[in-house]
């Protein structure tokens, strides 16, 4: 396989090219739309079980998140802690998490009109910025299919043309990087759903078990610990 992915029998860009700070503004917008439900989902879940969601916390020194976001979860668990060390991809999404946790607004609800797809293809762009390809949107698409095998969206981006791409040649000009064909897609992320029972394998392989959990038709939060019962 090639060391730079897009040269690969499955090209693909790395997810982390999603989240500059227009990609962070879009994906906040995804979130705040009525259409996307698992905010709200999470939201409910909660709410209905906050008091024994935070009970643990009262006693910790230190929280840390992995994909903190803008914290918006995290605002509501943690009452007290002594100290907070949120992680995150994006410091666009880190800022907007210091941000909330210091009085600011949230975002309002937005309408979910090809949200999604402008945060999949901003993607390229910011993939332009870094390296200096040539990618233009409009000769692509976003598609996102649902694969019942994996259970997860897999979200790619597809050439609507034949498509040339190209990066700066040294000493000036450019030279050609690789050709797309129309229809031939590009690999971006996929987001995938785990059950109890799933998310309890995968953590016993991880050395964790799984202590509490708390579900709805929509959502599931689990809490891990380390060690056996």
């Amino acid at each position: 396989m090639s060391a730079f992915p897009l040269l690969s029998d499955r090209p693909r860009v790395h997810q982390s090219f999603l989240y500059d700070a227009r990609g962070v503004a879009l994906y906040e917008g995804i979130l705040g739309t009525p259409e996307y439900y698992l905010p709200a989902a999470e939201e409910a879940l909660l709410q209905a079980n906050l008091d024994a969601l935070t009970a643990p916390l009262s006693s910790r020194l230190a929280l840390v998140e992995l994909g903190a976001g803008d914290g918006g979860r995290t605002r509501r668990l943690a009452a007290e802690p002594l100290v907070y060390a949120p992680a995150d991809i994006s410091a666009e999404s880190l800022s907007l998490n210091e941000a909330g946790f210091r009085g600011s607004e949230p975002l309002a609800a937005r309408r979910a009109e090809g949200w999604t797809a402008a945060f999949t293809l901003n993607a390229l762009s910011h993939v332009n910025d870094i390296t200096g390809t040539d990618f233009d949107t409009a000769d692509w698409r976003h598609v996102a299919e649902y694969d019942a095998a994996s259970t997860s969206v897999r979200t790619h981006v597809e050439a609507r043309r034949a498509v040339v791409l190209s990066v700066p040649a040294e000493g000036g000009g450019r030279r050609e990087l690789r050709r797309f064909a129309a229809g031939e897609r590009v690999f971006v992320e996929q987001s995938r759903k785990f059950s109890e029972e799933e998310t309890r394998r995968l953590a016993e392989a991880a050395g964790l078990r799984l202590s509490r959990s708390w579900a709805s038709d929509d959502y599931l939060i689990a809490e891990l610990v380390r060690g056996s019962a």
